[in-house]
């Protein structure tokens, strides 16, 4: 992605370059702002959105998986998840 990165989690939702409240202040509706026009981010625009990045190569989705594990050892892949959630981003089951 060059030389930033995409930060679709903590970055938008707890403030970061949205201004101090993040999108909070977008959500909110006593700001006494008008509402903003445009289509919202629900689930089908979020995955249209990153399956263009893809496609592109703006995100490499190799980077995003963690292991791929058969599905045989899905309950030892599950167990790493509880126990240490922080050394997986995506585990993938392979069947």
């Amino acid at each position: 992605m060059g030389g930033g990165a995409l930060r679709l989690g903590e970055e938008f939702h707890h403030g970061g370059s949205i201004g101090k409240g993040g999108c909070t202040q977008i959500l909110r509706n006593d700001h006494g702002l008008p509402p903003a026009f445009g289509r919202p981010w629900d689930r089908l625009r979020i995955a249209e959105t990153f399956s263009r990045f893809l496609a592109s190569g703006a995100i490499e989705a190799e980077q995003l998986i963690t292991a791929i594990v058969p599905a045989e050892e899905a309950a030892e892949a599950y167990r790493r998840i509880d126990r240490h959630p922080e050394s997986v981003l995506k585990l993938v089951l392979g069947f």
